[in-house]
This record gives C-alpha cells, sequence and structure tokens, in this order.
C-alpha cells in the first residue's frame, strides 16, 4: 500500500540539516502558532497545531489522528533551542504519548523545523513544523512545483521526482509527469487532495502544509 505522508520532506529535510549554521537563533523564533505533523509507520500521521510564547515554552496544543478517529490535546511540552538552531524537548499528548526529540532543526529563515522523533511506546517517527502565516487561497496553489514521493516496491523503495503544473483553482495543467489530480487548500495553509503521475499511480496527499512564503 502506497501513501504520500508529507511531500517534499525528506528534501526539506536535507536542506535543513545542510544548511550553513545560522549563530543568531534565540528563544523568541520559536514564538506562535505551528502547524505539527507526525508520521508513524505504525500508526499514520498526525496533525496537529502548538502554540509557543516569546521564551519558547509551551502554551496549548491539540492534535488528532485522521486515519484512527482518534483526537485530544498536548498537555505538555519542551523546547530548547540553541544559536544553530537545534531543538531539543518533548511533547506529551492526553493519550500519554511522550514525543522525544533530539535535535530537530529550524531552517534558516525560521519558519520551518524538521526532524525525527522518539515515543515512549517505542515507536521512531518524523516530525514537521510549519509556523502558520496570513490567510491562504486556491491562487496560491498556481504554478510549478517539484514532487518527491516514494513508492513502495516487493523488494524495494524507488523515489520518485516530477513536475507538477497547477492552475488557480488547484487543478492539475496536465503534463508527462502528473497527467490529472486537483489540490485543495484552506485558510490556514493545509493542502489536501490526490494526484495521478505518468505511470497512472494515484497518490494521496495525507498531510502538507503551505508556508508563509507560498511553498509547500
Amino acid at each position: 500500500m502506497f501513501r504520500i505522508q508529507s511531500v517534499f520532506f525528506a528534501v526539506a529535510l536535507l536542506l535543513v540539516l545542510s544548511s550553513p549554521a545560522a549563530a543568531n537563533f534565540t528563544p523568541q523564533d520559536l514564538q506562535g502558532t505551528w502547524k505539527l505533523f507526525t508520521e508513524e509507520f505504525d500508526v499514520g500521521v498526525l496533525e496537529g497545531e502548538i502554540t509557543l510564547d516569546s521564551d519558547g515554552e509551551f502554551v496549548s496544543g491539540d492534535f488528532s489522528y485522521p486515519a484512527l478517529s482518534l483526537s485530544g490535546s498536548f498537555t505538555s511540552g519542551t523546547f530548547d533551542i540553541d544559536s544553530e538552531g537545534r531543538i531539543s524537548g518533548s511533547l506529551t499528548t492526553s493519550l500519554g504519548v511522550t514525543f522525544t526529540f533530539d535535535p530537530l532543526r529550524m531552517s534558516l529563515v525560521k519558519d520551518l523545523i524538521l526532524g525525527i522523533f522518539e515515543s515512549n511506546d517505542d515507536s521512531v517517527g518524523r516530525m514537521s513544523l510549519v509556523k502558520t502565516g496570513p490567510s491562504f487561497t486556491q491562487d496560491d496553489l498556481a504554478g510549478v512545483q517539484t514532487v518527491v514521493y516514494a513508492q513502495l516496491l516487493a523488494d524495494r523503495l524507488r523515489v520518485n521526482v516530477g513536475e507538477l503544473i497547477l492552475d488557480s483553482s488547484g487543478n492539475v495543467v496536465p503534463s508527462f509527469d502528473f497527467p490529472s489530480g486537483a489540490l485543495n487548500i484552506d485558510t490556514e495553509g493545509s493542502v489536501s487532495g490526490s494526484l495521478t503521475d505518468g505511470s497512472a499511480l494515484t497518490l494521496n496527499l495525507a498531510a502538507a502544509q503551505m508556508k508563509a512564503d507560498t511553498q509547500v
């Protein structure tokens, strides 16, 4: 069974981890509301939102597991950031699950955090946080995007790269890489929908978030 869990995660993580270290990260860079996504192989995708104060302290948050019809709140959390943008800490849910990360990494523009976590139920997964920005519209989807996605075959994992063209309504402009499909975006930048690639494989977008600079 194939699912896209988070478009561009692997590429974005590579860019974050390979970027030159910036010496000016402070706890204040964590302040604000962040869209949060985690992916664990055994339970699927968690979608949530957390708010941090000007000291980087946890204020509030909630989450859901759409595939499991579960939801709840984050009850506590710690986020410690060093001058180079490395973040350590943890998040605990009302279900009793604690995600521990050491480290996550903040991007140089300070609106994206990516990394790997471990949980107290012996799961390992990846985590991404995107700082919320202005209201989004379908027109923000228009343009050309590079899509990177993994396909699980019988004996190996194949990484595919394709060029996606969307019109101002979020509909696919047919091309060799993606002949059909459509994406939708809500006012907070959450993107959903499906795409069909050139091999007739249907890709269902499970969790994606557009950044404030209108990049997914």
